[in-house]
């Protein structure tokens, strides 16, 4: 059920990955460094759900566009950190509005993404509940 609400809401998004030019991992890289200043590639792949045999690819090919960078990591400069650029920050900020407006969509009662997303819902409370029940 979770992979179909993903799918469902990759779906709505889709659009404006395809006019800003970047792909869904690309979108979570970016996702995930609007969080902070700068971050290493294993923290990266960590957060970002970006299998680390592809991040290095990714990354390229956001630096190619100029939308990422790396620098020397200011706190160790044994080590080399990803950062966004001003371009990575307008794809952010057009990739983020489209994502709040179709989650916004998806959340309503009418979609069949918000009864997806209704049941998932209750499927990890449930879950979570029944943890916590366990000894």
């Amino acid at each position: 059920m979770l992979a179909r609400c993903e799918q469902g809401i990759t779906d709505l998004l889709r659009p404006t990955l395809n006019e800003v030019g970047i792909s869904l991992e690309q979108w979570r890289v970016i996702g995930t460094l609007r969080q902070v200043e700068y971050m290493s590639m294993t923290t990266l792949s960590e957060l970002s759900a970006v299998p680390a045999s592809s991040l290095t690819r990714h990354v390229d090919q956001l630096i190619d566009m100029g939308a990422a960078l790396r620098q020397v990591d200011p706190a160790d400069r044994r080590k080399v950190v990803v950062a966004l650029t001003k371009q990575g920050w307008r794809f952010e900020d057009k990739c983020a509005e489209a994502e709040a407006e179709n989650l916004a969509k998806a959340m309503t009662p009418s979609g069949n993404t918000a009864k997806n997303l209704a049941e998932l819902i209750d499927f990890v409370g449930e879950a979570v509940a029944d943890q916590r029940r366990s000894p």
